[in-house]
């Protein structure tokens, strides 16, 4: 049965000190199977609220989450758990692994919290490492791997219970650029692989979410654009949410998949600025870290000296009547004159 994911007038609202913040504000879409959907924005636009929303980590206060007809809005607690254990795949941005286990052990969780047993769903867990090309690191533990290593392993987590909706929140926001893209474009193959799953990710990255075929932008709780990669033409949209005419900076749309161009000058400009604000952030600290490694060798340096000043003169000692330092009576020596 192909999915189909129907989101209706969703609203939810916070309360922070006495005020109420409306994180989605009458959001409706429609997600269909076999999509890959990029959601952007900037921060505090929604983003994470809805992705909760779908993975039923949350409930909205108001609106319709229909997943194949199953309204998920108005599930109990235990509904919800089984849902998710069942239906919904999570990726991290920071993996976590529990770093005590194997990968292996840790593809095998969501089995485990399901009840059966870990020597069961061994070979599962292995095939799925296998699926995402860690077939060589299923013994290993998470700090024995790399970070795409990590995402990998995450990946393959999220597929072990067979789930027909993936949701990734900033998977690449961890990774350096090459591994990142080769996490984005696994996941746009595991949406590809039929209409009976779907994979909606989070990102800031303007190239990940450029790899989607459906562009969702949201802009202080609502909708503000939903760009299908069929379509021939759409308005440029920058990963931010704000409208855009500058070529070299938009997110174009053709009829095949969107593409994010930026021109090599501005991105080697922005890069550069990058690299001096963090050297300038760095700086302070670095020089503090100096300072304390001066300090503690003079010290160590002084101790040495009187060390060897004592050994030198084969100064002898005389014992000094037993003081009490905080509660412990310990005997003093000094040099004699």
């Amino acid at each position: 049965m192909p999915l189909s994911i129907e989101i209706s007038d969703v609203v939810r609202e916070y309360r922070i000190g006495g005020q109420a913040i409306r994180a989605l504000d009458s959001v409706s879409m429609r997600i269909e199977g076999g999509q890959f959907v990029s959601v952007v924005g900037p921060s505090g636009s929604g983003k994470s609220t809805l992705l909760h929303l779908l993975g039923a980590l949350d409930s909205p206060d108001a609106g319709s989450i229909r997943f194949n007809g199953t309204e998920i809005a108005t599930m109990t607690d235990d509904q919800q758990s089984s849902f998710r254990r069942h239906q919904v795949g999570f990726i991290f941005q920071f993996f976590n692994l529990l770093p005590t286990l194997s990968a292996w052990e840790n593809v095998a969780i969501p089995k485990l919290l399901d009840g059966q047993r870990l020597a069961r769903v061994r070979p599962d867990a292995v095939r799925l490492l296998e699926i995402v090309g860690l077939g060589d690191r299923i013994d290993h533990r998470p700090s024995e791997m790399s970070g795409g290593q990590m995402q990998r392993v995450a990946v393959a987590r999220a597929l072990m219970m067979a789930p027909r909706l993936i949701l990734a929140d900033e998977p690449s926001g961890n990774l350096d650029s090459a591994t990142g893209d080769a996490i984005v474009e696994l996941l746009r193959s595991l949406a590809h692989e039929g209409d009976d799953r779907s994979v909606v990710m989070v990102t800031h990255n303007p190239e990940a979410a450029s790899a989607a075929d459906r562009l969702i932008t949201l802009q202080d709780g609502v909708v503000k654009s939903d760009v299908l990669a069929s379509l021939a033409t759409a308005h440029p949209t920058q990963v931010d949410g704000s409208s855009t005419t500058r070529p070299d900076t938009a997110i174009k749309v053709s009829a095949g998949r969107p593409s994010a161009t930026t021109s090599s000058t501005e991105h080697r400009a922005a890069t550069k600025r990058d690299t001096s604000d963090k050297e300038r952030t760095a700086d302070p600290r670095r020089r503090l870290i100096l300072m304390l490694l001066v300090l503690t060798t003079w010290s160590m340096c002084c101790l040495m000296l009187a060390i060897a000043w004592l050994l030198l003169n084969n100064a002898p000692v005389v014992p000094v009547a037993p003081t009490d330092v905080g509660g412990t009576v310990t005997s003093a020596q000094l040099p004699t004159p």
